[in-house]
């Protein structure tokens, strides 16, 4: 558990077989980019079954305020200062330029970067894998519980950034759960982010929300004032995918998606899985 105040929620005992599954399905996406495929036998990130308390959400970017870094024609504006937005990523082993280029890992609720991707496949096998691949990762100052609109405005000014900083001219983009609507906002409402892409795999993406954020919620009303931002606006419903998935609502870019039917915090998965996303490779791992 990473969030002291989080709801537990129990994992399936097929856990560990989904996620190796989908270690070994996202590897052909990178594969398919010109990145090295990653050993099935390792196990992805496991999913955070963390939720904690709340307030609602809003439905478009944030607006500017004096101190916001400068965003380009056409993007939406950024609340946050450079600075701030800058110092939310981890070379995990040192920045070394490698020929692969940058890998960027987004992790979801209730996490950090460490947390999620420190001992899985991403980090452990990537670096030295054909080519070898530089590995980046990003942690939310509020592990990603508060406003996923601000949340994504970090993964957006860092698009770029590692971009220009990888040999490839480009980042591959992994994200896991929330981490997959924080990319898909930002890719949005920044468009001029695409260009900086070469893939993007989202790993239990939950596009059109979770029915479980409700029922997550309700127990800690009781000790709390309610449930945190980024919980409700994960909800199915709620006026925060309905901004996304307005324009958003397919692949902005080359998008593999993969989900399992056993997860216990992103569903529906079985009848128009939530991980569903128009124009993408949409892979259940017990079917592949």
């Amino acid at each position: 558990m990473h969030s002291s105040s989080a709801t537990s929620v129990t994992k399936s005992s097929s856990a560990a077989k989904s996620q190796s599954a989908s270690a070994k399905s996202a590897a052909s996406s990178l594969s398919s980019a010109g990145h090295a495929q990653i050993s099935s036998k390792a196990a992805s990130a496991s999913h955070n079954p963390s939720f904690t308390s709340s307030a609602s959400a809003g439905a478009s970017a944030k607006s500017t305020v004096a101190t916001g870094c400068a965003s380009a024609s056409g993007d939406a504006p950024y609340s946050l200062s450079c600075s701030e937005l800058g110092s939310v990523i981890t070379f995990p082993d040192g920045f070394q330029d490698k020929e692969g280029g940058i890998v960027f890992l987004v992790h979801g609720t209730g996490s950090t970067g460490e947390e999620t991707w420190d001992t899985g496949p991403y980090h452990t096998i990537l670096p030295n894998k054909g080519k070898g691949y530089d590995i980046a990762w990003f942690t939310s100052p509020t592990r990603s519980l508060g406003d996923a609109q601000v949340t994504a405005e970090y993964i957006a000014y860092n698009i770029k950034v590692l971009a220009q900083k990888s040999k490839t001219g480009k980042v591959f983009l992994i994200g896991h759960s929330q981490g997959n609507i924080n990319i898909q906002w930002a890719l949005e409402f920044w468009p001029s982010m695409r260009q900086y892409v070469s893939g993007f795999v989202s790993l239990a993406g939950d596009f059109h929300g979770t029915a479980e954020g409700p029922l997550l919620c309700t127990g800690q009303d009781l000790l709390q004032a309610g449930c945190e931002p980024s919980v409700l606006q994960q909800s199915v419903g709620s006026l925060y995918l309905a901004a996304q998935n307005s324009k958003g609502g397919s692949a902005l870019v080359t998008t593999t998606s993969l989900y399992t039917l056993e997860d216990d915090i992103i569903q529906p998965e079985v009848v128009n899985p939530t991980s569903d996303v128009p124009g993408a490779s949409v892979l259940s791992v017990q079917r592949e």
